[in-house]
């Protein structure tokens, strides 16, 4: 990434950092990954919307799983409510898997679940089978939140 900072670019790099995050975050390698969603926040021009739904619902992950659970669920009802605007049923659903997930992590057991079947919804509308097995996975209870 620092290459593209020293030629200007912003974009990807905003982009590239919220995946970083991810990844790490999925390796429960949290403070690594807020290392990298703070630079995507930092960097993430406000209309840049898929930058915008990326950290906020990679950040949401990581505060439901380090005890952030009220700033968690803004961030991730947030993330969804952006990404309402946009056609991007990928990231949409993202930010419904995060959401439903910080609500099951605060034992709204419901409302989580709801959350996560839009997500499935999604998904299946897409075809994005390999996220939607993950999502039955999540609902299941076979994923941890």
């Amino acid at each position: 990434m620092g290459r593209l900072e020293e030629m200007g670019e912003k974009a990807f790099v905003s982009s590239l950092a919220a995946l970083l995050a991810e990844v790490l975050y999925r390796q429960e390698r949290h403070d690594e990954a807020k290392t990298f969603v703070d630079r995507s926040e930092e960097t993430a021009a406000p209309d840049d919307l898929a930058a915008q739904i990326a950290w906020r619902t990679v950040r949401a992950k990581i505060l439901a799983a380090t005890g952030g659970l009220e700033d968690a669920e803004a961030l991730a009802r947030r993330a969804v409510s952006l990404a309402r605007e946009t056609d991007w049923s990928n990231d949409h659903a993202a930010a419904c898997v995060a959401l439903g997930k910080v609500l099951r992590t605060r034992g709204r057991l419901q409302e989580a679940e709801r959350a996560i079947r839009e997500a499935l919804a999604l998904y299946d509308a897409k075809g994005n089978t390999v996220a939607a097995e993950e999502v039955h996975a999540l609902l299941a209870g076979l994923v941890p939140v």
